[in-house]
């Protein structure tokens, strides 16, 4: 249905810099790659050849760069955390990175619409380098809205990226991606750091509306294939119109042509609708590692509607839930395994399983 986006280790082609600064509990040196991000001891506690993210890579996946200058484009710049679709029957279900809209008249065609691996914006203040690990993991703290700081590893200066579970809950110790120790917010407060929060102070105000179009679509009227996105906004805006929010649908008839390409508030898709909220929570859900295989739609057992763990609950799997329709709290498939519940996963299960109908 949809492939899973990893944001927790910084993709790189350069060979892995494998040191030990500092030791483990155990008093053995923590050897750590610079240049992945990643740990790079054994079993034994032995220095691996290669570290953890550079087996992860994909070496035919070269960073694809974009040098955007925003003020050349009268028309406006849109620039997102992109992750894959909660919904795909179509061919690209692999759009992980940094995905940029260029337009040079306002109103007219985009003359950028494409996902790039890392960005280097060209601002009146200086240039601001953007990578994928950076603009995915702002997708979360976008979408339920948590506050960023842009901190530094005090021992090395290298900028500090909270991903993965990290990046959705504020916490006080953080492990600097580049040398691997630890240090406390300097603040001594619980944070969420991401080097994209210091754009938050260089982008106009702007306003986020939710989109007034409707959709009501069958999969049969669009047999090559459809994708859903839930909307999150833009860490870099400059057009004059506001930003729409709502559910991002693309579309494709039997020859592949992309008839589709819009957002929409409300979705209907084979006589089910596709909930904004839900969605946009499901596709963050989706892009968290530590919550694979724990995303689920349970029932209540007293009313049989099924359950929205919302909020900050949503990131947090656990054994038993409030209903959100009756306030029964009950537990979940097994009193031994961690879950968090969200209704779209049956609803996009359901249209899955009929899609060639």
């Amino acid at each position: 249905m949809s492939a899973t986006c990893s944001t927790a280790r910084r993709s790189s082609t350069e060979p892995c810099s494998i040191t030990a600064e500092v030791k483990n509990r155990n008093g053995k040196p923590r050897w750590w790659c610079s240049t992945h991000g990643a740990r790079a001891w054994g079993t034994d506690g032995e220095p691996l050849p290669v570290c953890a993210g550079a087996l992860a890579e994909d070496p035919q996946d070269a960073p694809r760069v974009l040098r955007l200058r925003p003020s050349e484009y009268s028309g406006g710049v849109g620039v997102w955390g992109a992750i894959p679709p909660v919904f795909n029957t179509g061919p690209d279900a692999d759009d992980c990175g940094i995905h940029v809209h260029a337009r040079n008249e306002p109103g007219g065609h985009k003359v950028i619409d494409e996902t790039f691996r890392e960005v280097v914006l060209e601002l009146a203040s200086g240039d601001v380098e953007v990578d994928a690990a950076a603009a995915t993991a702002y997708v979360a703290a976008a979408v339920f809205g948590l506050e960023l700081k842009a901190l530094q590893c005090p021992h090395c200066g290298h900028d500090h990226l909270d991903a993965d579970e990290f990046g959705a809950a504020a916490h006080r110790k953080h492990q600097c991606n580049s040398c691997g120790r630890h240090f406390f917010d300097p603040q001594g407060i619980p944070s969420i750091s991401n080097p994209l929060a210091r754009l938050a102070t260089q982008s106009p105000l702007r306003q986020v509306v939710m989109s007034t179009q409707t959709l009501s679509i069958s999969q049969r009227q669009f047999p090559g294939g459809i994708s859903i996105w839930g909307s999150n906004p833009a860490f870099l805006w400059t057009s004059e119109r506001p930003e729409e929010a709502g559910l991002h649908v693309h579309a494709w008839s039997a020859s592949g042509k992309l008839v589709i390409d819009d957002t929409f508030g409300a979705v209907t898709v084979d006589g089910l609708a596709v909930d904004a909220t839900m969605t946009r929570v499901l596709m963050v859900q989706r892009s968290m590692r530590y919550l694979r295989h724990r995303i689920v739609c349970l029932r209540c057992p007293r009313c049989g509607e099924p359950h929205f763990d919302a909020g900050a609950d949503s990131m947090k799997p656990r054994p038993s839930h409030d209903c959100s329709t009756c306030g029964l709290n009950f537990l979940g498939r097994s009193r031994h395994r961690l879950l968090v519940s969200n209704p779209m996963v049956e609803v996009f299960d359901r249209l899955m399983s009929t899609r060639h109908n």
